[in-house]
């Protein structure tokens, strides 16, 4: 069943592009214009630096959160929370097996499906009741010190394109640590470091669910 309810919502996650790209950068202005979770795939701000996190792209951001958009009880679970995390890594893994060209396990693509799915599971368990998705976004990202001069603030603007990979959850090319005091920036720490006990401690049911998850996004 998990399956099968994936397979239908599973290609946003297909769509490609080569590390982040200035002309799709974006600021906290951006964030503003948001007021359903399916704009965030097509608007012309794509990525976002933050400080803290380092590059954030918001195609993926909302592919993972998607997964858990309809608020039902299963998708209120650390279960569910798991499986959209892996379905992104599954994606990377699955591109990575075919050789394809692209940004394969770039830099801010796990990250970036970390935080969507993050994003969606604490709204599905309503940390963000009574506010309006915008409301809740804003409210989301206020502790990431989203820049608005990225090129001047992030160290490796000048090299968008730098094969740099990334397999784990923790950014690359953030500047300083996230506030801890930040009940936002608090819980997002306790996740990740669950999802990476989780994922170390059961290796096997985390290598099977990548490959059972694959074929459905070929």
């Amino acid at each position: 069943m998990i399956l099968a309810f994936l397979s239908l919502i599973l290609l946003p996650l297909q769509p490609r592009a080569d590390y982040v790209e200035e002309k799709y950068v974006g600021d906290t202005y951006c964030l503003s214009q948001f007021s359903r979770l399916d704009q965030l795939k097509f608007h012309a701000c794509r990525y976002l630096y933050s400080k803290s996190w380092g590059w954030i792209d918001l195609k993926h951001f909302t592919a993972a959160a998607e997964l858990l958009a309809k608020n039902s009880k299963i998708n209120r679970t650390k279960y569910m929370f798991y499986y959209a995390i892996l379905a992104g890594e599954s994606h990377e893994q699955n591109s990575n097996n075919k050789n394809e060209l692209g940004s394969v396990y770039s830099y801010e693509d796990l990250v970036s499906n970390f935080l969507g799915a993050s994003f969606q599971y604490l709204a599905n368990n309503g940390w963000f009741k009574g506010l309006s998705f915008n409301q809740s976004l804003l409210s989301f990202f206020e502790s990431f010190e989203i820049s608005d001069e990225p090129q001047v603030d992030a160290p490796n603007f000048k090299s968008l394109d730098e094969p740099k990979k990334n397999k784990s959850y923790y950014p690359l090319f953030n500047t300083k640590k996230a506030d801890a005091n930040h009940p936002i920036q608090k819980k997002l720490n306790e996740l990740r470091v669950d999802v990476t006990q989780k994922f170390n401690d059961n290796r096997d049911w985390r290598e099977r669910t990548i490959i059972r998850l694959a074929p459905i996004l070929n």
